[in-house]
């Protein structure tokens, strides 16, 4: 039987509110912070770390901040140090210190993986914390669980393809090896999906440094290595765990922050120099090499800029750190290609706070766009028009921007068991779906124009 649905089409109003809810909290740099509850920025002054690159925070699904960390020491809601929260071991100076991964199936628990800096031999570790402890405020219960070393000062996540669980990725120095470690219900993996791809890692410390991104459907990575002057994308399978197809990006120079559009259509690179950069690369150009030869310049080289990470917000934008500076850079709308991709050099005046290197590292389920673009219509995409449902995963309302101009589409939702529960028009422009009496769950979609199949995907309520 269908469920019932509430439907509205909404065409011209910007809502505020475009992905999960556990990354409404930011902490970085020297005191900085930004809460995106409103929908758009709001400049946080109350933070208390300080951190030259690595960071990491979690709010609960209702938006509420939980803690945050620098890999090192966590503070709690209250911007108080934990009192077992010291000594971990991260480093304040590894690229992504620090990554903060919910227990599946569980409010209470969270892990913080931790990666030292520069391929210190210091474990690859995780830690625990328990949410509920202290009055709500946590405390962390397990300490510097170590999984292996040597490994780069690279760390990311990505949703398995079960909607559920995740898979947490580094990488091991001296070689080609990452390793993929599941997280379910029962804990942290102890053996590791590991895949021997791409350029060799050297041993000294300027390998280390860089971001490991996903994109938000989980299927590509990207590995930027600062001082052996090169990035690579790779093929992800979230089922498997395993990395393949690698393909060295061209023109980006002392590559250093990394991110995906939320379409995963596009890819942006920036440099960590003295002219700070920020590339575009075309991730639907093609080839292999129409791809890795798409970088796409989009400001000339900034004297006294040193761009450092790239993070996805839940607005939908791409924010840009800069070494010392009281101004964060944004990119607001990724999925366009060429220099329409809205690139500012000086958007958000952070207050009493300040940028260093790093900005949150986050897990791919919140981040908003988590769609599949396999069967994208062709004409789709060599017209530069666009599809995004956001945000996904949802509570239940999520929205669809549908830029195919002058043609409607039908949505089609369906469960488990193949039963649609939903049969929608779609126009151009921003449509609002309102589901009532959805389970949650992972379903399947697919937009049809004309009786053919221009998108398919996966829909997760929780």
């Amino acid at each position: 039987m269908k469920k019932r649905l509430a439907f509205c089409i909404l065409a011209c109003i910007n809502f505020g509110v475009y992905g999960q809810k556990q990354n409404w909290i930011w902490y970085f740099g020297d005191k900085a912070g930004l809460d995106f509850s409103t929908g758009v920025p709001v400049v946080l002054t109350n933070g208390v770390m300080t951190s030259a690159q690595g960071c990491a925070a979690i709010s609960d699904s209702l938006g509420n901040l939980q803690f945050y960390t620098d890999g090192a020491k966590v503070w709690n809601k209250n911007h108080i140090q934990m009192s077992n929260g010291f000594g971990l071991q991260g480093n304040q100076s590894s690229t992504q210190s620090a990554l903060i991964v919910p227990k599946p199936s569980s409010t209470n628990i969270y892990y913080i993986f931790t990666v030292p800096a520069q391929n210190a031999l210091i474990q690859f570790s995780y830690s625990e914390v328990d949410i509920t402890l202290n009055g709500g405020l946590g405390d962390v219960t397990a300490k510097n669980i170590n999984i292996f070393a040597p490994v780069l000062d690279k760390l990311t996540a990505v949703l398995h393809a079960n909607g559920t669980d995740f898979w947490v990725l580094c990488h091991e120095q001296s070689n080609s090896a990452f390793r993929a470690y599941l997280v379910t219900s029962n804990g942290v993996s102890a053996t590791p999906v590991t895949s021997n791809v791409g350029t060799a890692q050297g041993s000294a410390p300027s390998y280390g440094i860089g971001y490991l991104k996903a994109s938000p459907n989980g299927a590509k990575l990207c590995m930027a290595v600062k001082n052996a002057n090169y990035s690579e994308l790779f093929d992800f399978n979230n089922a498997t765990g395993a990395i393949s197809n690698p393909l060295s990006l061209s023109g980006a120079i002392d590559p250093y922050g990394v991110e995906f559009s939320p379409d995963n259509s596009k890819l942006y690179i920036a440099s960590s120099n003295v002219n700070g950069q920020v590339y575009q690369y075309n991730l639907a150009a093609g080839s292999n090499t129409a791809i890795s030869g798409s970088g796409l310049l989009l400001s000339p080289p900034t004297p006294n800029h040193w761009y450092g990470a790239l993070q996805l917000a839940t607005d939908g934008k791409i924010y840009v750190s800069q070494l010392t500076k009281k101004y964060l850079g944004v990119i607001s709308n990724p999925n366009t290609a060429g220099t329409g991709c809205g690139f500012q050099d000086s958007a958000i005046y952070l207050g009493t706070g300040q940028c260093q290197n790093g900005l949150p590292n986050f897990i791919k389920k919140y981040s908003p766009g988590t769609i599949t673009t396999t069967g994208l219509h062709a004409s789709a995409l060599n017209a530069g028009t666009g599809f995004r449902l956001f945000p996904n995963p949802n509570s239940g309302v999520f929205k669809i921007q549908f830029d195919y101009p002058a043609t409607n589409a039908e949505l089609i939702v369906t469960n488990s068991l193949g039963q649609n529960v939903c049969e929608k028009q779609i126009v151009p422009g921003l449509n609002e779906f309102i589901l009532s009496e959805l389970s949650t769950g992972l379903y399947s979609y697919v937009l049809v124009r004309d009786k053919e199949r221009i998108i398919t995907g996966k829909l997760l309520i929780e």
